[in-house]
């Protein structure tokens, strides 16, 4: 499955395609929290420059949805934590991501980059331990049945499993 990932607006996206890669330019990141910084961050899949009727132009990240959960569970999480730990964070915001889809108030992607949604940095921090996490739990979420008084004829439900990486 695909997930298109709003990365950047900007009047106008400085950006650098590399031989299976692309690097953006002034990524904004923590917008809104005192780490507000920027900084340039590469990414693989597919680019997408989308021009606003504003003028601005927004960057857009199309990538396999496993990818983009090593990325989101790299920053989300400490690479030190237990492996159990990381897998169960991976279930998460794999349903997290997914149930989002279609639901967010984004109208140009499926979910943004920053800690608005879920953090995705790209490929430079993905660490080992967060791949193991994603592969070892793969197309895995929770759900929940919608009608339990008919267990049978209802459809499971993927949870909005909302978390917090500060709490």
């Amino acid at each position: 499955m695909k997930i298109r990932v709003g990365i950047l607006t900007a009047p106008k996206i400085e950006f650098e395609r590399r031989e299976h890669t692309f690097v953006i330019r002034n990524v904004q990141i923590g917008i809104g929290f005192h780490w507000n910084q920027y900084e340039d961050e590469e990414f693989e899949g597919i680019l997408e420059i989308i021009h606003n009727p504003d003028g601005t132009e927004t960057a857009v990240n199309t990538i396999d949805i496993e990818s983009y959960l090593t990325s989101v569970i790299s920053s989300e999480m400490s690479a030190d934590a237990p492996l159990e730990l990381l897998k169960a964070q991976t279930v998460i915001a794999r349903s997290w991501v997914m149930r989002a889809i279609g639901h967010t108030s984004h109208t140009s992607f499926d979910v943004c980059a920053d800690d608005h949604c879920q953090r995705y940095y790209g490929i430079a921090r993905r660490n080992t331990r967060a791949i193991e996490a994603v592969k070892a739990t793969q197309g895995q979420v929770l759900v929940y049945n919608p009608t339990p008084l008919l267990p049978y004829t209802s459809t499971p439900t993927i949870c909005d499993c909302r978390y917090h990486k500060c709490c």
